[in-house]
């Protein structure tokens, strides 16, 4: 899977690659954000909007050498902090995360930061055939992107928004997956989906598979 043609935000990197946990970088680009380094963005004017970070990743260590802009109040920053000694504090900081840092961890932060509705956990595109059923009565539909709490589907035939039915759909380490969901919004035939009751089972299948799809080479 691809980054997307326009990123979400641009996100400067002043920690080494060490303070990341394997693919974490990968998995952040994949989800539409452009990763800079702390010398790019350093480089930038103030009309270069175009390498203009929106908001930076820290190690702690780095954390003197980061720049106030404009107002002093600078860029928010998420900080990454080591697992003995006090924690650094920075008013700019919307969070902190221990070094080697997961892309759940970073994904939650910078949707809080960045976004006015923003995501609890990543979604990734898909292309994973699917089966409805409600009642006796059962169709043919496919999952386009996916997330441990929902997905958009699309249907063979319209959906319902008020109207439970349970999704049949197969993993490629998990197997067979069997989850209640209801529609939270239909659009013809394409409708996400929001999953109910999921055991953790489910969930723990469905976020390794998200995590594959977005960490592997």
């Amino acid at each position: 899977m691809e980054p997307t043609a326009t990123p979400r935000a641009i996100v400067a990197i002043h920690a080494p690659p060490r303070a990341f946990a394997p693919g974490t970088q990968t998995a952040l680009a994949r989800l539409g954000y452009q990763l800079v380094s702390a010398e790019t963005a350093a480089q930038h004017s103030e009309d270069d909007d175009w390498c203009r970070p929106n908001i930076r990743i820290v190690d702690d260590r780095q954390l003197e050498r980061v720049p106030l802009e404009g107002n002093g109040e600078g860029i928010p920053l998420i900080l990454l902090t080591g697992h003995r000694g006090p924690l650094a504090s920075d008013s700019r900081a919307v969070g902190t995360v221990r070094r080697r840092a997961r892309v759940h961890e970073l994904f939650t932060l910078l949707q809080r930061a960045l976004e006015p509705w923003p995501r609890s956990v990543p979604r990734v595109s898909a292309a994973l055939p699917a089966r409805c059923k409600r009642g006796n009565h059962g169709w043919a539909a496919a999952i386009r992107s996916i997330s441990e709490k929902g997905c958009l589907l699309l249907s063979t035939e319209r959906l319902e928004p008020d109207k439970r039915l349970d999704l049949c759909f197969a993993l490629p380490k998990a197997g067979l997956m069997w989850l209640p969901a209801q529609p939270s919004y239909v659009n013809g035939k394409r409708a996400g989906l929001v999953f109910r009751d999921t055991s953790e089972r489910s969930r723990s299948a469905i976020a390794e598979y998200v995590n594959s799809q977005l960490t592997s080479p």
